[in-house]
């Protein structure tokens, strides 16, 4: 190479280099790629059906747990007989209204329409008027209360005049059914807690 190229390669070179070193500059003040920002995630479509579903089984199990059979004493033993008696009653009124009347302090003449009233099984009448013997209160009174909340058990409505099951009213109450039987002359079987009363002598 002569003495003549040198200068002119000699700057070339150093453009060289100087477009290297700006290019290097705006590399590193160039500023950072923008970081993707991930968007929330939405909920499983199925979310709010799966809360709901749930939310109404829950009301479900709550409402099934409040319901009673209106005709329920809390008694499975009295239960059975109070459907027995309404067999009963549907054969001999007679004797049926008479034991109301003569045993359990009944009116004849509101024991009489009472019984076959729609909503009122023989049963529920026979009920009502022990359950107002045992607690010294009058049929008509018990039978006003029933009828103010047709809905709810006949266990609520013992409880709530202080002779539920467990209660020594109640003890009476099934103690009376087992009088009515006799008198009637209908074959009986009685439970422990019946045996057990009777076997002690409490007779009324």
């Amino acid at each position: 190479m002569d003495n003549h190229s040198r200068p002119g390669l000699l700057a070339v070179l150093c453009l060289a280099f100087a477009l290297m070193a700006v290019a290097h500059a705006q590399e590193s003040e160039a500023p950072p790629p923008e970081q993707q920002v991930e968007p929330d995630q939405p909920p499983p479509e199925n979310a709010d059906v799966a809360a709901d579903t749930d939310a109404d089984e829950g009301q479900e199990t709550d409402d099934a747990e409040e319901a009673e059979d209106a005709s329920a004493t809390g008694d499975p033993w009295l239960d059975e007989r109070l459907v027995d008696i309404g067999r009963y009653a549907a054969r001999h009124r007679a004797a049926f209204i008479d034991e109301l009347v003569r045993y359990l302090g009944a009116a004849r003449g509101p024991a009489t329409a009472l019984t076959g009233t729609p909503g009122w099984e023989a049963g529920d009448v026979y009920f009502a008027c022990a359950l107002a013997r045992v607690t010294g209160r009058s049929c008509r009174l018990v039978v006003d209360l029933r009828e103010q909340r047709p809905e709810a058990s006949w266990n609520a409505l013992a409880a709530s005049l202080g002779a539920g099951p467990g209660t020594e009213a109640f003890a009476r109450l099934k103690r009376g059914v087992v009088h009515s039987y006799q008198r009637w002359g209908r074959p009986l079987a009685l439970d422990e807690e019946l045996s057990r009363s009777l076997a002690e002598g409490k007779d009324s």
